[in-house]
């Protein structure tokens, strides 16, 4: 109860904030996207910390923020930045003295930078189309929607485990109750705006699948280091990286959905 209590008064205050941030675009959305991405990417290289490896912290930071900055002013030299972040890393490895474990640390700096910073500019890049402003609030509505019902349903119903070896308090239950928040909510999204029902339901279906697999796939990262989660931040949910896994995921896919479906030309 006491975790449940903490949840629901982060979600009173975040929510609104991101929503309005959204909302409104230009500068507080670039706060929130710099802020999310910076301190994902610290997160990120805790968690290797915790196995002894040593990434590029400051290169993937700097890197991080650069490549969010390119996105937002739609800057088409964007693509050049983890060009420069990979050059850079091998000549660093090539003239510091330490050079313990170069690939693990190059490979780990890398994957922290693709992970956080490469997947949620893809969050810019849904607010820079014609309709971002709705499409940017679809994306949390739904991925809220999910979670939210996942949380509910496990606690309440779940039996079977999803995934133990990975997440051990996640449930079979509890995946499909977070489909089934998923559905719900574009349904109800879908007979608002008029959008065809079978569309509605399968954008639906495929966002509360995969939003699911990107929380299962932070997951695989803590386990892997015995983490419960990465840090204590946000109250009742753990870091930047527990609460925003799944948009990480669901950022991309919606992006590409709207094209590949015909709703963005």
């Amino acid at each position: 109860m006491k975790d449940l209590v903490k949840r629901v008064l982060s979600a009173l205050i975040g929510a609104p904030l991101i929503i309005f941030a959204c909302w409104w675009g230009g500068y507080p959305f670039l706060a929130l996207v710099l802020v999310v991405g910076v301190l994902g990417v610290m997160e990120f290289y805790d968690i290797v910390a915790y196995k002894g490896v040593r990434a590029s912290r400051g290169a993937g930071i700097v890197a991080t923020i650069v490549l969010l900055v390119c996105v937002f002013f739609d800057n088409e030299q964007k693509v050049i930045v983890p060009t420069f972040l990979f050059l850079f890393l091998i000549v660093g490895q090539i003239i510091k003295k330490d050079r313990s474990s170069p690939l693990i640390s190059v490979g780990a700096t890398l994957l922290g930078f693709f992970y956080v910073a490469w997947l949620i500019s893809y969050v810019i890049l849904l607010r820079n189309l014609e309709d971002g402003r709705f499409w940017t609030i679809v994306l949390f509505l739904v991925t809220w929607s999910t979670d939210t019902m996942a949380y509910l349903v496990g606690k309440s119903v779940g039996r079977k485990k999803l995934a133990p070896y990975i997440s051990p308090n996640k449930t079979v239950e509890g995946f499909w109750g977070g489909v089934l928040g998923s559905v719900l909510f574009s349904s109800v999204m879908g007979w608002i705006y008029a959008i065809p029902p079978l569309w509605s339901l399968l954008f639906g279906l495929v966002m509360g699948v995969w939003g699911q697999l990107g929380d299962l796939g932070e997951s695989l990262f803590k386990r892997e280091v015995a983490l419960k989660d990465v840090s204590g931040l946000i109250p009742g949910h753990g870091g930047i990286l527990d609460r925003f896994d799944s948009f990480l995921f669901n950022a991309p896919l919606m992006y590409y959905f709207l094209f590949w479906t015909g709703v963005i030309d």
